[in-house]
């Protein structure tokens, strides 16, 4: 079983075209994951009218909290990674600390990734995933 930490672009795109479903298609045998930045990110959404984010936590993603020592080090490269939102910043550490695969669209965010060494997928890579 892999561990996949959600970006918000991939759930935003999904459940704007009603297809929160395919989550569970694409990484079947997958545990799925957002941090609560993420979290927050979505209800920043659904504050101004998208209400997509309901399904997507009944699809079992589950959320991830920072931890005391791993909030620090966001905090120290938050002011120093201006092209790297909070969001996928706290999900691309997450998945350094603990080797998960980070889910993005984001350019930024993945050639982050690459630099410190975090495996990621984008929409097209899961078009074909046998996670």
């Amino acid at each position: 079983m892999n561990e996949i930490i959600l970006d918000a672009d991939i759930l935003s795109m999904l459940g704007k075209i009603g297809r929160i479903d395919l989550l569970r298609e694409l990484f079947s045998d997958s545990e799925l994951f957002i941090t609560f930045e993420v979290y927050n990110e979505l209800l920043a959404a659904k504050e101004i009218g998208y209400n997509f984010i309901d399904p997507i936590l009944e699809h079992g993603v589950e959320i991830m909290h920072l931890d005391p020592g791993t909030f620090k080090y966001y905090e120290k490269m938050r002011t120093e990674l201006k092209k790297v939102h909070s969001g996928e910043l706290a999900s691309i550490l997450m998945c350094e600390k603990y080797g998960y695969v980070f889910a993005t669209n984001d350019g930024n965010a993945k050639k982050f990734c690459d630099k410190i060494g975090v495996e990621w997928l984008d929409i097209v890579d899961t078009s074909d995933c046998a996670c």
